[in-house]
């Protein structure tokens, strides 16, 4: 955004497309659905504006929540009782300010109101043991070239390559990178395999023993 502004916030480009940013890099185009890498500071901030004398479905106690955060951080009233089934309203009252409440739907536009819709945010996968992952590091299935995944957002990742801006790549394009211990089980796998062909056991072991450091383990019987 070109002034100073707390997030989230509503922008606009000079395309004259509208993104919910969730940072000064990224956002989300409002009716696209795309998270995308972004540079805040070439965006006017049109927060206000855009939801004066709007409404719109409320999706679930994590969407109203984000929508009052929304409402807050940019200054405007907002009222914390939400329900099921209700819409977000943004009125404005005699003297022109702004408020949050929460309606059934032909409340939030009884007085001719706009419809708009205020997406979610996207989840950021953080279980322990998920793939992918925020923070986690990638590898692209084809070009191999490594990366760190920034957000998840349904099928796709918003990712940072060095010495790159962040993209959005699909998820199936990417996977996760190996060990160095995969890796050195991987290559020591082909090593075997191509000196099985032409090598006896003894000449394989002499091979494989001056490539690698191999020491017993402690623990391990002879058995």
């Amino acid at each position: 955004m070109k002034e100073d502004i707390k997030y989230p916030a509503i922008g606009e480009a000079v395309t004259g497309n509208k993104y919910l940013m969730l940072s000064n890099e990224r956002g989300m185009k409002i009716g696209g659905g795309v998270h995308s890498a972004l540079n805040g500071r070439v965006f006017k901030n049109i927060t206000r504006e855009y939801l004066t004398n709007t409404y719109g479905k409320v999706e679930s106690k994590e969407h109203a929540e984000f929508i009052i955060e929304l409402a807050e951080v940019n200054d405007i009233e907002a009222c914390a009782s939400w329900c099921r089934d209700s819409f977000f309203n943004f009125y404005t009252d005699t003297s022109g300010d702004i408020h949050l409440d929460f309606f059934r739907g032909d409340t939030a536009k009884s007085d001719g109101e706009k419809l708009i819709t205020i997406p979610m945010p996207p989840k950021e996968v953080e279980a322990v043991g998920e793939w992918p992952k925020v923070d986690s590091e990638f590898q692209h299935r084809e070009s191999k070239q490594k990366g760190v995944i920034l957000c998840v957002n349904d099928n796709f990742a918003w990712c940072k390559y060095p010495c790159m801006n962040p993209i959005t790549v699909k998820i199936k394009d990417i996977e996760k990178p190996k060990t160095p211990e995969e890796e050195l089980c991987d290559e020591f796998e082909a090593d075997f395999k191509e000196l099985a062909g032409t090598h006896s056991i003894s000449e394989m072991c002499k091979e494989l023993y001056s490539k690698y450091s191999i020491t017993k383990k402690k623990g391990v019987s002879d058995d």
